[in-house]
C-alpha cells in the first residue's frame, strides 16, 4: 500500500512545476508500520494484535519474521511522474522475551531492513528501530479462559529516518489486550496509543496516533492455528489534507509448532485503507523457538505441564486435589459400629460428614465417599446407656471409621432390705431389663451384713428384684436417669407361696365372697406374691389355674362356681403385669377334693385354687432366664 503525499502549489509557475523536486527531508519517520507481537510460538497467537495468552516464570522465547512489504511511500509531485520513497522493504524482525515473573514478561524487537527501493534506487542493509516493552499480565487464562494484560513499549530510534525506516526521536506507547479462549477457537483484541515524535513534512502533520486491532484464531490441531486480524491507526488529530485518513490492514497467517519449541510462520497482509504505516501488501515467513510451558499440555488435562505435578498423566476431576494434575482417587469411608469388638446391627447410627449429620438408621455399617482431608465422624447409640463416637480425618483410599459401643451413661441403684424392721443380710438382688436388657445386669447379688447393696445401671427402666427364704420376693419398678443414685428401701414380708417343680404352694387363701367369684382383698398380698414369683421366673411358662369347691349344693353350680373363680384369679395376674398366654384356668367343682367332705374341716380344704405349672417342670432354685 502507498501513501500518496500531493503538494498543493495554486500559485506555482510553470517552471517552478518543471523544477519540482521532492522536499528535503530534515526529520523523517517510520513509514514501515509493521511492530510485530511477541513470537513466542503459541498457535494461536495473531501476528500484530498483542495476545495476553498465559506464561510461566523464565520461560523465554526467540525467533525472526522475515517480510516484504511493497508500495509503502510515494510523492506525487504537482506535475511530472510518482516519485518513490520507500519500497519493496525486506525485514528480519529478530525478537525475544522472557518472563521474569509469572505476571511480567520483558520483551524485545529489533528489526534489521536487508533491502529496500528509495527515491535514489536501492537502499543497503539498515537498522530499524528496537522495541523495548513487556507485557503485565492481570489475568492469567487458566485453559480455557479470559485473559487481561497491560503492554507498555519504548521505540529507540536506532533506525534511519531519512529513509523512512526509522523515527527521528524517542517513540513509545501503551495498549491494554484482552483474549477469549474457547476450546478450538480463540478471540483477541488489543486497543492503545502510539506516541511519536512530531512529523511536519508536506501533508504529513501528525504524530500520535491509536492502535486498535482484533483477531479471530482457530486451532486445526493442538499444534497447528489459523490467524485472520485487522489492524487500524487512526489519528489522535485530524488532517484535512488528501491523504492523511485512518490506515488499516489485514492479515491472515498460519502457525505450526512442534513439541521441541521451534515454530514456523507463514502469512500476508493487504491494506484495507490507504495512509502512513501500512503496505498495499505484505508476506512474511518466520522460524523460532519457544520455551512454552504455559500450552504444552501433555496429558491433555487442562494444566500446563510446568504446573502439572504429573505432566504424563491426565488429572482425575472429583473436587480433590484437581489443580495439581495428578491423577487420585476420593476417599471410601466405611462407618462400622461395634459391640464387644465385633459388629453390632442394633444401634441408631448417625454419620456426621462436612455437609451436615445423617441418621442411618439401625445399620452395623454405612459406606460413603468423601473428599481426602476431610473430617468425617459417627456417633451411634443402643438403647438407654450405650452409646459411642468416633472421628478422624479421611485419606485417599480405603478408611475405616470403628465407633464402639461403651455403656457410658449410667446411674446407680443403692437397696436397703429389711424384714421384722431389723437389716436383713444375704438377701439375693437381681435386675429385669426387658425394654432395654442392654442397661441392665444378669448378676446375683446379696446384700451386706447391714442389709445394703449398691450396684450401677445404666439408664432406662428397670425392675429391682429382692428376695430372701421365707420372705415374699419384691419387685420395684422405676426409671433410672443419667447419673442418678435411686434409693430403694425394701422390707420384706413373710412369705405366702413358694414356688416348686411342679406348682406354686401358696400359704394361704384365695378369698371369695360367699358363694361367687368376688375375690376378696384380703387374698390381694397372696396373689401380688403369686404374679412376683411369675415375673421373676419367666422361665415358667404355662401355669394353670384351678378352682375347687366342696360338696355343698348342686354338682353343676359347683362346677360352674369353681371356673368362674378362677378365671377371676387369672384375669387378677393379668391386670398385675402377668403375660396372658402364660395363665390359663379350668373350675373342677367338687370331683376332686383333698380331704373327704365329711366336716366343715375338711370342706374348708377342699375349697381352695391351686397353681400347677403345666411346662416345663424346673428345679426352683434354677437360675432366671437372662433378660
Amino acid at each position: 500500500m502507498h501513501l500518496l503525499l500531493p503538494l498543493s502549489l495554486l500559485a506555482a509557475a510553470p517552471a517552478l512545476a518543471q523544477d519540482a523536486t521532492v522536499p528535503a527531508v530534515d526529520e523523517g519517520f517510520n513509514a514501515l508500520g509493521f511492530h510485530i507481537a511477541p513470537l513466542d510460538g503459541d498457535p494461536r497467537d495473531p501476528i500484530l494484535v498483542v495476545r495476553p495468552g498465559r506464561f510461566v516464570q523464565w520461560e523465554g522465547y526467540a525467533g525472526s519474521l522475515v517480510s516484504w512489504s511493497n508500495r509503502l511511500l510515494a510523492w506525487q509531485p504537482a506535475t511530472g511522474p510518482e516519485v518513490t520513497l520507500l519500497d519493496d522493504v525486506v525485514t528480519s524482525n529478530f525478537a525475544a522475551g522472557l518472563a521474569v515473573h509469572d505476571r511480567v514478561r520483558l520483551q524485545l524487537a529489533a528489526p534489521v531492513h536487508f533491502a529496500s527501493t528509495g527515491q535514489d534506487g536501492q537502499n543497503g542493509r539498515v537498522m530499524g528501530d528496537v522495541r523495548v516493552g513487556s507485557m503485565i499480565a492481570l489475568l492469567r487464562p487458566q485453559g480455557e479462559g479470559f485473559g487481561l494484560a497491560v503492554n507498555p513499549w519504548l521505540d529507540l530510534p536506532t533506525g534511519d529516518d531519512q529513509l523512512f525506516l526509522g523515527n527521528a526521536g524517542l517513540a513509545g506507547g501503551l495498549s491494554v489486550s484482552a483474549s477469549q479462549d474457547l476450546e478450538r477457537f480463540t478471540f483477541s483484541g488489543d486497543l492503545g496509543v502510539q506516541l511519536n515524535p512530531e512529523i511536519a513534512l508536506a501533508n504529513v502533520q501528525n504524530a500520535d496516533g491509536i492502535l486498535l486491532g482484533g483477531a479471530v484464531g482457530y486451532l486445526l490441531t493442538p499444534s497447528l492455528g489459523a490467524t485472520l486480524e485487522a489492524r487500524l491507526f487512526p489519528a489522535l488529530q485530524r488532517d484535512d489534507q488528501t491523504g492523511a485518513n485512518v490506515p488499516g490492514e489485514v492479515l491472515l497467517s498460519g502457525r505450526k509448532r512442534w513439541d521441541n519449541g521451534l515454530h514456523v510462520d507463514l502469512g500476508g497482509a493487504r491494506y484495507l485503507t490507504s495512509g502512513t504505516g501500512v503496505a498495499r501488501h505484505r508476506a512474511f515467513i518466520g522460524l523460532g523457538w519457544g520455551q512454552l510451558y504455559s500450552d504444552r499440555d501433555l496429558d491433555k488435562d487442562g494444566l500446563i505441564d510446568k504446573e502439572d505435578a504429573c505432566p504424563t498423566e491426565p488429572e482425575t476431576v472429583n473436587q480433590h486435589k484437581d489443580k495439581d494434575g495428578c491423577p487420585d482417587q476420593l476417599a471410601d469411608v466405611d462407618v462400622r459400629v461395634l459391640k464387644d469388638g465385633q459388629p453390632f446391627a442394633g444401634a441408631e447410627l448417625t454419620v456426621r460428614s462436612p455437609a451436615g449429620e445423617t441418621m442411618v438408621g439401625r445399620v452395623d455399617r454405612s459406606s460413603h465417599t468423601a473428599v481426602p482431608g476431610e473430617s468425617w465422624g459417627a456417633k451411634a447409640s443402643w438403647g438407654t446407656c450405650f452409646a459411642g463416637e468416633a472421628s478422624e480425618k479421611v485419606r485417599e483410599g480405603a478408611n475405616t471409621i470403628n465407633v464402639p459401643l461403651k455403656r457410658s451413661i449410667e446411674g446407680a441403684v443403692a437397696v436397703t432390705v429389711t424384714a421384722d424392721g431389723q437389716p436383713l443380710p444375704g438377701a439375693t438382688v437381681w435386675v429385669q431389663s426387658d425394654g432395654n436388657p442392654e442397661c441392665g445386669t444378669t448378676e446375683r447379688m446379696t446384700t451386706d451384713a447391714e442389709g445394703k447393696l449398691r450396684f450401677a445401671l445404666g439408664a432406662g427402666m428397670h425392675t429391682v428384684i429382692i428376695e430372701a427364704p421365707d420372705a415374699a420376693p419384691a419387685r420395684r419398678g422405676f426409671k433410672l436417669h443419667r447419673d442418678e443414685v435411686r434409693a430403694l428401701d425394701v422390707a420384706l414380708a413373710p412369705s405366702k407361696a413358694k414356688l416348686e417343680a411342679k406348682k406354686i404352694v401358696i400359704l394361704d387363701k384365695v378369698f371369695f365372697a360367699t358363694g361367687k367369684a368376688d375375690i376378696l382383698e384380703a387374698s390381694n398380698p397372696l396373689l401380688q406374691e403369686i404374679a412376683d414369683i411369675l415375673l421373676n421366673n419367666p422361665q415358667v411358662k404355662r401355669v394353670r389355674i384351678e378352682g375347687h369347691t366342696d360338696d355343698v349344693g348342686p354338682d353343676a353350680a359347683n362346677l360352674k362356681l369353681s371356673d368362674a373363680r378362677a378365671a377371676a384369679v387369672r384375669a387378677w395376674l393379668i391386670a398385675h403385669g402377668v403375660a396372658e398366654d402364660r395363665l390359663v384356668s379350668q373350675g373342677f367343682g367338687e370331683t376332686k377334693p383333698l380331704l373327704p367332705n365329711k366336716s366343715a374341716a375338711n370342706r374348708a380344704q377342699n375349697r381352695r385354687v391351686e397353681f400347677n405349672i403345666l411346662e416345663p417342670e424346673i428345679e426352683p432354685k434354677g437360675e432366671p432366664a437372662a433378660p
